[in-house]
């Protein structure tokens, strides 16, 4: 059996202080440890109090499903996919002379 999967994955990224820059691994849906469909979010700048909204699409074409294909069989019962992925800021405070590093991994 293969499997296509398109699906969208909605964010609001809010920066109440300082402004920072943001980068992202790639953001990942997987069925236990198969991995079914990959998207990649740009990197970008986050000003001092403001909000943005984003919308990353995820698509995974034709993904072999190497066995899984019995437990997926039944189009009736919910699949429990897995969202996984790691968000990587970092701040300039005075200038140059003083950078902070905030790391955070996301699965839902």
């Amino acid at each position: 059996m293969m499997a296509t999967l398109k699906s969208t994955v909605s964010l609001t990224y809010h920066r109440p202080s300082f402004g920072i820059r943001v980068t992202s691994t790639s953001l990942d849906i997987s069925y236990l440890k198969l991995k079914l469909a990959t998207g990649k979010m740009d990197d970008f700048h986050q000003s001092k109090e403001s909000q943005r909204d984003l919308n990353e699409v995820v698509t995974g074409n034709k993904v072999p499903l190497y066995g899984a294909g019995s437990s997926l069989s039944s189009t009736r019962r919910p699949v429990p996919l897995i969202l996984r992925f790691s968000l990587r800021s970092t701040a300039h405070l005075v200038g140059v002379l003083v950078k902070s590093n905030f790391h955070t991994t996301i699965q839902c």
